[in-house]
């Protein structure tokens, strides 16, 4: 980083150059040559370009960046260079009107008559292009980012869930415990977590969102064992920090999901951490200690103190050694995880929320039907922590383009409870599950709600285990909840295939979104 200002300087010494050089009045004449006088034009507006973006966009970057780098946004003692953070988001917000000019002035230029010329043009007008996307995209997000990490000396408060990938619930698992995390002028403090029966009891009026009424009556917010039975993290988010606020008192701006398996993901970045007990968790181990040994070989009285210890020694770990990681490994990371719904956020202020989803950190059920998007949820009836075993696989074909202008797509989901006979019979019974209707060691039982793109359909649905379903709505979006839950044997498997039809406006590829589970480090392909 130190010879990036010196660099940006030259460049836009030599973009002025340019520039000045291609006004002259001989290219002018120049420009009114036949055939070759549109060449000559489009090689002004390169110029005029290039020094637009070198004045506007290029030297005040490298100077916010001067004697420091992205590589100093994290401190060695667990903060956010918030003045940094700040330098770099003005910048960027400022230089969004001269960067979507050039951009729009470059896309405009016709194809070159000299080869030359042509192939500038081609490498040009792409660079040009990702970065008027790249710049929108952040100039969404700047205004906002440091008042989210408490910049001015404010404090944000956040509460986390640790969500448990062994005791599925369709945003990923059980919430197994809950925590408070701060963060002042980038200062980020975790709290003590506790588990979740700290947020039982109370009566505060903790009402559903209009989109969620159909499916959700307004008491199941009440339930922390239920809170996350609801996908949609824009709304569960804030069911959550509401439950808080009716339970312990404080009323955060904000809360955050995070899974195990995010956290092996951060500890791979960080380093390891050695518990009181002489055991280790990384970056290779942690998601299995946490979502199966704990299980096998603690007592359940021993279960919850083991996780408060693990919590806070790899919070410390991670939060104290963000200053070391490879920014991009960190970007690369997080940006995975929140795709796969590992970690998720949701912010009480509509603008931050709003910069929240352009992060791709809002874990929304979409109700944008220009972006289909299918949903395939599951939920743990087992009563144990049995959702170890269970992975869940999902094949779209080829989508088929239908005369309205709507895509049909056919869907396959496997479903597979990977336990054998032989290793159910040394589960314990908190493990293997308190439901009665269980018919045998190392069975479970779940169930799959659909949810079809906004304002599309699902049709055809065919389960191999004979499940029905029934038909509701949750706004745009039409969904198939099951009728009866699933119960599979170890090493059996449902298979449910259906139809997908996407909205007449629907513009992109069918994406799909679906429960994290454990088996990306149980190793079940």
């Amino acid at each position: 980083m130190d010879g990036v200002l010196d660099a940006a300087q030259n460049i836009d010494a030599a973009a002025g150059r340019m520039h000045s050089t291609t006004s002259s009045a001989l290219w002018n004449i120049a420009s009114f040559i036949p055939v070759l006088g549109s060449d000559v034009k489009s090689v002004q507006t390169i110029s005029a370009t290039l020094d637009t973006l070198a004045n506007d966009a290029l030297t005040p970057v490298a100077e916010a960046l001067k004697g420091q780098g992205l590589n100093t946004l994290f401190t060695e003692n667990g903060s956010i260079n918030i003045n940094l953070l700040t330098n770099v988001c003005t910048v960027l917000s400022n230089s969004k009107p001269s960067i979507n000019k050039a951009a729009k002035e470059m896309s405009a230029l016709p194809d070159a008559h000299i080869a030359q010329l042509q192939t500038a043009l081609e490498k040009a007008k792409p660079l040009v292009a990702t970065l008027n996307d790249t710049v929108n995209a952040a100039s969404a997000v700047a205004p906002y980012l440091p008042q989210m990490l408490g910049a001015n000396g404010q404090t944000r408060t956040y509460v986390v869930v640790a969500q448990n990938n062994s005791e599925l619930r369709a945003t990923g698992g059980f919430p197994g415990s809950t925590g408070l995390l701060t963060v002042t002028n980038g200062k980020i403090e975790l709290g003590e977590f506790s588990g979740i029966s700290k947020l039982n009891g109370g009566e505060g009026t903790l009402p559903t969102t209009e989109v969620e009424q159909t499916m959700y009556p307004n008491g199941y917010t009440k339930i922390p064992q239920l809170i996350t039975t609801n996908p949609d993290w824009s709304s569960t988010g804030m069911h959550v920090r509401d439950l808080w606020a009716d339970r312990v008192g404080d009323v955060a701006n904000g809360a955050i999901a995070v899974d195990p398996v995010f956290l092996q993901h951060l500890l791979a970045l960080t380093g390891g951490v050695t518990l009181s007990d002489g055991s280790t968790i990384d970056g290779t181990n942690a998601a299995t200690i946490l979502l199966r040994n704990v299980y096998l070989e603690k007592a359940v009285p021993d279960q919850d103190p083991y996780f408060e210890e693990a919590a806070g020694a790899a919070a410390k770990q991670v939060m104290s050694n963000l200053g070391k990681v490879d920014l991009t490994a960190l970007i690369e990371t997080v940006a995975k995880d929140a795709k796969a719904g590992r970690v998720m956020v949701w912010m009480e202020n509509a603008d931050e929320e709003n910069a929240n989803a352009k992060l791709g950190l809002e874990g929304a059920v979409s109700q944008d039907s220009t972006v289909p998007e299918l949903g395939v949820y599951i939920d743990d009836n087992t009563w144990a922590k049995m959702s170890w075993y269970l992975s869940s696989h999902i094949e779209v074909g080829q989508g088929t383009a239908n005369a309205d202008g709507s895509k049909t797509y056919d869907v396959t989901v496997r479903v597979k409870n990977n336990c054998t006979t032989e290793e159910a019979q040394t589960l314990t019974h908190y493990i293997s599950g308190y439901n009665p209707e269980l018919k045998a060691l190392g069975n479970m039982i779940y169930g799959v709600t659909l949810y079809a793109p906004a304002n599309g359909t699902i049709s055809n649905i065919q389960s191999s285990a004979g499940t029905t379903y029934a038909e509701t709505k949750y706004g745009n979006c039409q969904v198939w909840q099951y009728g009866g839950q699933v119960q599979l044997a170890p090493q059996e498997e449902e298979t449910l295939t259906f139809t997908i039809t996407t909205s007449t406006d629907a513009q992109t590829e069918l994406a799909v979104r679906t429960t994290p589970t454990a088996q990306e480090v149980a190793g079940w392909q």
